[in-house]
């Protein structure tokens, strides 16, 4: 209940100013700076070949830098100059790269996906039963050797890649393979949560956006969204 109480006041304190654009100079100015980074060279990290999350040395560097900023300030705003950052630094594909406006709408549906269980959560993604209900398992425990699952190759290219991404995140979750700074021994800190609640919502955002596509995409992504409201709350 108190995690709860703290998710629905983070919401309430920085959805108005964190998770909107702010007047039409402000929009241009982001979708220039958006534009600027397509120019970059393309990584082999990708979130549609479902490659992202297999090695978390880049996503390292990325996590830490977002999360840093906010637990530093809970009420920080996201700039685009920070997503570019962020994506310099995680070594996020350009073609896979989400303009600011978008982010902040997964942050949003983040920020309210994660007060229901994840179950609930993931019945609103746009992707067969059969993957939501191996999404669901990956929850609560990573599946080895998910390639030998005989549901998973069942199931189409794109949802087998966001399944493959998720996994994977949760495996590295497991296995403590991701930064963790500033949390209490033994307690898993929200951003890893949240980074699983986050590829529900940039799943829903993503395929709202560009269909099956945006939503792998649009899931990767979404980790951000989990990254900041865990800091957010993390700090408090």
């Amino acid at each position: 209940m108190k995690t709860k109480t703290l998710l629905v006041l983070a919401g309430l304190a920085t959805t108005q100013c964190m998770f909107n654009s702010c007047g039409e100079d402000n929009t241009n100015l982001q979708n220039e700076n958006y534009k600027s980074t397509q120019s970059l060279p393309k990584t082999a990290l990708s979130f549609t070949n479902g490659t992202y999350f297999t090695d978390p040395q880049a996503v390292n560097a990325g996590f830490e830098f977002i999360r840093s900023k906010f637990a530093q300030n809970p009420g920080y705003v996201l700039n685009q100059q920070d997503l570019n950052t962020f994506y310099e630094k995680a070594q996020i594909a350009t073609d896979e790269r989400l303009p600011l406006d978008q982010v902040n709408n997964i942050i949003n549906k983040t920020v309210s996906l994660m007060q229901v269980p994840f179950a609930q959560a993931v019945q609103q993604l746009n992707i067969s039963s059969a993957a939501k209900s191996l999404a669901i398992t990956i929850n609560n425990g990573s599946i080895i050797h998910l390639e030998a699952n005989a549901a998973y190759n069942n199931l189409p290219a794109n949802e087998k890649s966001m399944i493959k991404n998720i996994n994977d995140y949760k495996y590295n979750a497991e296995q403590g393979n991701y930064l963790i700074t500033g949390i209490p021994t033994g307690k898993q800190p929200l951003w890893i949560t949240g980074g699983m609640i986050g590829m529900v919502g940039g799943g829903i955002i993503g395929f709202a956006v560009a269909g099956p596509v945006g939503a792998l995409v649009g899931a990767g992504i979404g980790v951000v969204g989990g990254i900041i409201t865990g800091a957010i709350l993390g700090a408090k």
